[in-house]
């Protein structure tokens, strides 16, 4: 298969129908060697992160049984995360950035989330309120940074705590200077530990928050005009601020606080004339 996406590799299989065996052929001395032993190594050494890239393949495998480049894609950000953790990340990798950038909508964004969701539910095995997929990837037609957001909500935010390590193991990484204690977030593909961030996990107590972020998910999902809105607001932002997260996120907080009350304000006329 020459190179087979694999830079100064060789790529053999046997029986194309079920490769029952791979072959990886370098040059001595080519760092992709130490990056493949240095993998296996993590792994044996860090059962938990092993049993954690078992349940990933498996739930991925499950959604895309015939798409061997999606099944690959999708443990992309788990497998360089491993890469970093055993100091074998390549070179592209470890120069990568973190900036904002949109693309359309893709199908196999809501086969992503469910395999994820999967793969917490059996790797966490601890108990929550809801656990949903939401932000813009969760929109059919939007157009959105390629992340797949999933919100786990929690009876109080003091157990969030117990979800650290087992979601390290799948390949997140926590932010520990979140100004919110009310709202913990992990990240999954995020440079240096990946190419491009690919998951976020937010975790926060059920109530009001939480139900809002539903909510809008679910306005947008049904108003045409109102995805057309927020996407035309987002694609200026992210021209705005390519190289600035946070600026970008809080520019769209008035959109989603002023569509969520002109929408409540809506409903309660409704419901006042029909009475």
């Amino acid at each position: 298969m020459e190179e087979y996406g694999i830079p100064g590799c060789r790529y053999y299989w046997k029986s194309p129908e079920k490769h029952s065996c791979h072959i990886h052929l370098f040059a001595q001395g080519n760092p992709e060697i130490r990056r493949y032993l240095a993998f296996r190594d993590y792994l044996i050494a860090h059962p938990e992160t092993a049993q954690a890239y078992s349940y990933i393949k498996r739930n991925l495998a499950k959604q895309f049984p015939t798409d061997i480049e999606a099944y690959v894609n999708g443990k992309e950000s788990f497998t360089r995360a491993v890469d970093y953790r055993s100091n074998a990340a390549r070179s592209d990798q470890l120069k990568a950035n973190d900036s904002v950038v949109l693309i359309p909508y893709q199908e196999n964004w809501k086969k992503l989330a469910t395999a994820e969701i999967e793969t917490i539910q059996q790797i966490v095995g601890l108990p929550y309120v809801a656990i949903k997929h939401l932000g813009s990837t969760s929109i059919q037609g939007l157009s959105a940074k390629p992340i797949i957001d999933i919100f786990i909500a929690l009876k109080t935010i003091n157990e969030a705590i117990k979800w650290n390590q087992p979601l390290q193991a799948l390949g997140y990484i926590d932010w520990p200077d979140n100004p919110d204690k009310t709202h913990h977030r992990y990240f999954k593909g995020m440079p240096p530990y990946g190419m491009q961030r690919t998951h976020h996990v937010h975790i926060m107590a059920a109530g009001d928050d939480f139900d809002r972020r539903v909510a809008f998910r679910d306005l947008l999902r049904e108003h045409p005009d109102l995805r057309q809105q927020y996407e035309t607001l987002k694609l200026q932002l992210a021209t705005q601020y390519p190289d600035d997260r946070e600026v970008y996120t809080d520019a769209k907080a008035a959109f989603v606080k002023e569509t969520l009350e002109t929408q409540l304000s809506i409903r309660r006329k409704s419901q006042l004339d029909k009475e």
